[in-house]
C-alpha cells in the first residue's frame, strides 16, 4: 500500500529482496497498490512485481482479500518510520487485522502492532522474512491466521473495553 514513495515506504528494501530472492530462483509475485513507476527498475525485478495503481476502496478491498501476505515496509534504519510506533499507527495494520492477512514486518515495529512469530512473519531482513512467507506450508499458513484471528478479537475486545469504561466514567 502506499505507491513508490520512500517518505511512506522504502521500497528500495523490497526491490532488493526480490532481486535477491529472484537470483535464488523463487517464484513469487508482488502487488503494490498505489501510484509510482516500474521504469527504473531491473527485469528480473520486474516480472516478479505488479503496479496496481490508486485503486478506489473497493478495487484496494479485493487486491488485500486477494492476497497472501501483507508486507508493510516498514524500514527500522529510517527516523520518519518510527512515528509509527511513536506517534501515528500505519494503515497497514488495521489491513492486516480487517483482512485477516499475515504481515511480513520488520521487528522493530512488530511488538507495537501485537504481532509476534505465531501470527506474523517477523524478521530482521526483508527477504529473509520473504523467503519464509514463501516457504509457509498450508498447515503453518493456517496456524498464522489462526492466531492473528485471535489477536484481532482480542484487540476487538479491549477497544470495547475501553469505550465501555470511558462511557461509564
Amino acid at each position: 500500500m502506499g505507491g513508490i514513495n520512500p517518505k511512506r515506504k522504502n521500497h528500495t528494501l523490497l526491490l532488493d529482496a526480490i532481486k535477491k530472492l529472484h537470483n535464488q530462483g523463487y517464484k513469487f509475485h508482488v502487488f503494490i497498490v498505489g501510484d509510482g513507476s516500474l521504469k527504473h527498475i531491473d527485469n528480473d525485478v520486474k516480472q516478479h512485481l505488479t503496479l496496481l495503481g490508486h485503486l478506489n476502496y473497493d478495487k484496494m478491498y479485493d487486491a488485500v482479500e486477494s492476497a497472501h501476505f501483507f508486507l508493510p515496509l516498514l524500514d527500522d534504519k529510517n527516523p520518519e518510520h518510527d512515528r509509527y510506533i511513536k506517534t501515528q499507527v500505519t494503515g497497514s495494520a488495521q489491513l492486516i487485522y480487517g483482512f485477516r492477512k499475515i504481515p511480513v514486518i520488520h521487528k522493530k515495529f512488530a511488538k507495537f502492532y501485537k504481532f509476534d512469530d505465531k501470527n506474523a512473519v517477523i524478521y530482521d531482513d526483508l527477504a529473509s522474512g520473504m523467503e519464509k512467507a514463501i516457504l509457509t506450508t498450508s498447515k503453518d499458513y493456517d496456524k498464522y491466521i489462526k492466531h492473528l484471528d485471535k489477536t484481532a478479537n482480542d484487540i476487538k475486545q479491549e477497544s470495547l473495553n475501553n469505550l465501555k469504561d470511558i462511557l461509564n466514567a
